[in-house]
């Protein structure tokens, strides 16, 4: 039975999403969700639609995390799995968001599709270590 996983980027005005299957093993970018009071029925919808097991959160590198937004994001993660009841994981980012930027200018794609596309580099990266 193929399992499917779910990659956040979590940020105060924005979460962006990516998915993938242990069959391909290949993160896709999926939406950017507005981080307001509709989030966790947006996540839940998503969770459902796509059969999701296992939600991955990237939690940002000691630098960030020293400015309180690596605890901020493991407390956005404990919420997804009492909401959306699911596993959730947490994994160490860094400059998700600037490799994010670059893959988009070289493939000439909107910047601001950037959260979407950390979420994708997250979730990929957390496959690749599985």
């Amino acid at each position: 039975m193929t399992r499917y996983f779910l990659g956040l980027d979590w940020g105060k005005a924005k979460v962006g999403v990516a998915l993938a299957d242990d069959e391909t093993r290949m993160a896709f970018a999926h939406s950017i969700i507005r981080n307001d009071g509709q989030l966790f029925d947006a996540l839940k919808k998503i969770v459902q639609e796509n059969d999701v097991e296992t939600v991955v959160v990237g939690v940002p590198s000691s630098f960030a995390h020293a400015q309180g937004v690596g605890d901020a994001a493991r407390t956005f993660g404990e919420r997804v799995a009492k909401e959306c009841g699911v596993k959730v994981e947490f994994f160490q980012e860094m400059f998700t968001t600037k490799m994010a930027q670059s893959n988009l200018l070289q493939s000439g794609k909107e910047r601001s599709l950037d959260d979407q596309e950390a979420a994708r580099l997250i979730l990929q990266e957390w496959l690749d270590k599985a």
